[in-house]
């Protein structure tokens, strides 16, 4: 690069510089911060590096940061980093800019990783999902060789209204002005306030006040049978596994990985997976009439790895884990695995089909009970 024409070299202690001709000047004495810089002949081309470091747990921040500058015909060259030791950030960000001949174009590269949980932000674009993870008993199994990744799923809680009190205004009439007619008597309307017209501006508002009110009162007593209905359901009573006794709890209060158990004649709660049958032949008999119209009962069986099941307590001290596909609109597809740890990490390994499956709405017929996850 030759001999240096600025040669400056900057080091900074407490926010005070101390410049000197091709040496550096003072010493780095406050450990929350340190910056250097070094500059050579503008003609031969100029090279700067930043360093900033923090130590101070508090912040937790070190930034790096790298301009070189050859021939102004030839192009710049940047590189940034900002590395977050923060906990509380937990971030890591790099940026790359390099450009060539204005001419040519630039290009840049962005990167983000995030360390902390709460952000859950990386730079690689995450993998879509395609498939359910369930506990059992909601246990993991402890001989997995690896940790299984398992989402926080919602309850059972049962939703089909529109409205709530505090959203029901705006809500509704932003429905009804999306209609054609409502929306133009409420222009004509507006128009008729504005200007001298020889019509009185209530033709048109007294009939839309009228539509829009009765639109509006039909429609808030339909969600509030909605409401109704809803609550009813979910507050039926279920009776489910913890800690290996039966408890009663309520229909929306069942989680995901609960082992649920639905006597005869009841209706299934939530969509199950049949473990244990009171019938010796590990199976049960279903009506699926509230789901397509077939009044036929239809035979459903306990998959080979819970067939040789007696007691409720034999299905809470099993260890198991399914693998299923995510919920779709079709009834009759279902495909999965489970498996069963019994003491070692080589899991026993079952498939699943819909012959497995209880669906919700279905009715149990014929047998004194099931258990079902």
């Amino acid at each position: 690069m030759g001999r240096p024409r600025l040669g400056v070299g900057v080091t900074s202690d407490n926010g005070a510089s101390k410049a000197g001709c091709g040496r550096d000047c003072g010493r780095d004495v406050n450990p929350r911060l340190g910056v250097g810089v070094t500059s050579g002949d503008p003609r031969l081309g100029v090279g700067v590096t930043v360093g900033v470091t923090s130590r101070d747990p508090r912040l937790g921040v070190g930034v790096t940061v790298g301009l070189t500058s050859g021939d102004p015909r030839l192009g710049v060259g940047v590189t940034v980093g900002v590395t977050s030791g923060g906990p509380r950030l937990g971030v890591d960000v790099t940026v790359g800019v390099t450009s060539g001949d204005p001419r040519l174009g630039v290009g840049v590269t962005v990167g983000v990783t995030s360390g902390d949980p709460r952000l859950g932000v990386g730079g690689s674009q995450r993998q879509p999902v395609t498939s359910r993870t369930v506990l059992v008993n909601g246990r993991p199994p402890e001989e997995a060789t690896t940790p299984l990744a398992i989402p926080r799923y919602g309850n059972n809680q049962i939703k089909t209204s529109k409205y709530t009190w505090f959203n029901f205004i705006p809500k509704n009439l932003f429905e009804q002005f999306r209609r054609i007619a409502n929306f133009y008597f409420l222009v004509v309307s507006v128009i008729q306030l504005t200007i001298e017209s020889p019509v009185s501006p209530m033709t048109s508002i007294l009939p839309l006040v009228i539509v829009v009110s009765v639109t509006a009162v039909k429609q808030a007593y339909e969600d509030w049978l909605r409401h109704t209905e809803d609550n009813k359901i979910n507050n039926v009573s279920a009776t489910v596994l913890r800690q290996g006794k039966a408890t009663e709890v309520r229909n929306q209060d069942i989680m995901v990985g609960d082992v649920v158990k639905v006597a005869d004649e009841e209706g299934f709660p939530c969509d199950l997976l049949l473990l244990l049958s009171s019938n010796p032949e590990a199976k049960c008999e279903v009506t699926t009439a509230n789901l397509d119209g077939e009044t036929n009962l239809k035979t459903f069986v306990c998959p080979g790895e819970t067939e040789h099941l007696q007691t409720p307590e034999d299905l809470w001290n099993m260890t198991a884990v399914v693998e299923c596909q995510l919920p779709h609109a079709n009834l009759y597809d279902f495909k999965g695995a489970l498996q069963v740890f019994r003491g070692n990490s080589h899991a026993a390994k079952t498939p699943l089909a819909t012959e497995n499956l209880l669906l919700r709405g279905a009715r149990l017929r014929n047998t004194p009970w099931v258990y079902g996850e």
